[in-house]
C-alpha cells in the first residue's frame, strides 16, 4: 500500500502558484522592519516594500525551478545575413561584399 500525500482542494477556488515564498517574505520583511522602524510611517511602508521583493526574488531563485529554459531561443534560425553556421565569411574578413 503506497502512502499518499493527504491534500484538501477546493472547487473554483483563486491559485496563488508561489503563496509560501510571498508569506515567507512577508513574514521576513515584518520581523525585520518591525523593531527598528515600526509600521505606521512611510519610511517604514517602503523599506517594508524593498525588502519583501528582495527576500521574494531571493526564495525564488533558491528553488530548483529552471526559469532560463522557458524563453525563445535568440540564436536559431539564425539571421539572414549570416552564414549557415552562424558567422559567414564576409564577417571574418573585412571588404569581401559578393
Amino acid at each position: 500500500m503506497a502512502a499518499h500525500g493527504f491534500s484538501i482542494t477546493i472547487p473554483n477556488s483563486i491559485n496563488i502558484p508561489n503563496l509560501s515564498l510571498i508569506v515567507a517574505s512577508l513574514l521576513l520583511s515584518v520581523l525585520i522592519i518591525y523593531p527598528i522602524l515600526g509600521l505606521g510611517n512611510v519610511q517604514s511602508s517602503l523599506s517594508l516594500v524593498v525588502l519583501f521583493i528582495l527576500f521574494y526574488v531571493i526564495f525564488s531563485s533558491m528553488s530548483n525551478n529552471n526559469y532560463q529554459n522557458e524563453l525563445p531561443s535568440t540564436i536559431y534560425p539564425s539571421m539572414p545575413h549570416l552564414g549557415l553556421d552562424g558567422v559567414s565569411i564576409n564577417n571574418y574578413v573585412s571588404g569581401m561584399n559578393l
